[in-house]
C-alpha cells in the first residue's frame, strides 16, 4: 500500500511511476494512489502493460476528491487476478464490474 510523491526528479524520472513499477516486482498485492492520467498518457503506457501482466482488480476514481487542497484527479489501483475490474467512481456515486479485455 502506498501514496507515492507526485513528483518529477527531471524529465525522465517520475517518481510515482518508479514507486508502482517497484511495487509491482517486489509484491504479489500492489495497492496504489496514483494520478489518474496513469490510465491513458503516454508516459505511463509501459507501466500500464507491467499492470496488465500483474492484473488489476480494483480503480477507484476520487476524482480531485481524494485530499484537500489537491487539484490532481487522483485513483486507487489495486492488483489482482479478477476475471473483472471493480471500478468505483466517487465523484459520480458510481460502482460497476468491468470484465477484462483478453489479447489474443
Amino acid at each position: 500500500m502506498g501514496n507515492p510523491p507526485f513528483t518529477k526528479i527531471n524529465k525522465n524520472k517520475n517518481l510515482v511511476k518508479l514507486f508502482l513499477e517497484k511495487a509491482l516486482q517486489m509484491a504479489d498485492f500492489t495497492s496504489m494512489i496514483m494520478p489518474k492520467n496513469l490510465l491513458n498518457t503516454n508516459e505511463y503506457q509501459s507501466t500500464r502493460e507491467k499492470l496488465e501482466k500483474k492484473g488489476v482488480s480494483h480503480i477507484i476514481d476520487f476524482g480531485e476528491l481524494g485530499f484537500n487542497g489537491v487539484l490532481i484527479e487522483t485513483i486507487n489501483i489495486i492488483t489482482g487476478k479478477n476475471k473483472e475490474i471493480c471500478v468505483k467512481s466517487l465523484p459520480l456515486n458510481l460502482r460497476l464490474m468491468q470484465k477484462k479485455f483478453v489479447y489474443f
